[in-house]
């Protein structure tokens, strides 16, 4: 985590060069590799949207109950959470920092709790992205889960640069605040012994806490 916090300090001297570097290989390398998935709402950018978080937490639940599987519901449900909670302080932090986007005025541009439009730091699509990937990370004792569930979130920070909607700084401090999210509230799961479950009404779905 602390590695995370420094190389968000540390890029903020960058960002202009390392944007300026993936934008022009956009019809490289990186566009044949990356341009139809990571477009403006493409599939990986959805990782870190409301539909991601819906299909994420949904599916690990779901097959936890047809699989009998408590760790697989368990992660459902601290996935869920972890990604609606990571929201507070990313947008606290947006509002403080009044940082503008790539395309806007530059990456020494801020206007604290008076920036008109959507501000850039830290990057929302990519805290939440990592608060579900740490929560299945932490849950799952396996390298390749990490793997892929560190990989996924990572790919969903890059698509951010790539679309020219963040800095790399921006995506980077969304990485420390969803890690942080996902990896404390599993922490703080496992001390407390909670058992919560999900059920639907005809108002919506809800987690349920039982003790």
């Amino acid at each position: 985590m602390s590695a995370l916090a420094g190389a968000a300090a540390m890029s903020f001297l960058q960002d202009r060069n390392i944007n300026s570097a993936v934008q022009g290989d956009r019809r490289g390398t990186l566009g044949k590799l990356f341009g139809n998935f990571g477009r403006d709402h493409g599939l990986v950018a959805q990782l870190g949207e409301g539909a991601g978080v819906a299909a994420v937490s949904a599916g690990f639940y779901l097959s936890g109950m047809l699989a009998g599987s408590e760790r697989a519901r368990r992660t459902g449900v601290l996935a869920a959470e972890a990604a609606v909670l990571t929201g507070v302080p990313t947008m606290a932090l947006k509002a403080a920092a009044g940082r503008t986007r790539p395309h806007d005025r530059g990456a020494f541009f801020f206007k604290p709790f008076g920036h008109s439009s959507s501000p850039s730091f830290p990057s929302g699509h990519t805290s939440t992205a990592f608060a579900l990937g740490s929560v299945v990370a932490d849950n799952y004792d396996s390298l390749w889960v990490d793997i892929l569930a560190y990989g996924a979130a990572a790919s969903v920070g890059f698509a951010r640069v790539y679309q020219e909607k963040h800095w790399t700084s921006d995506v980077i401090a969304g990485a420390v605040i969803g890690t942080a999210m996902g990896k404390g509230l599993s922490k703080l799961e496992r001390a407390k012994n909670w058992n919560r479950r999900l059920y639907a009404s005809g108002n919506g779905l809800y987690i349920q806490q039982k003790f």
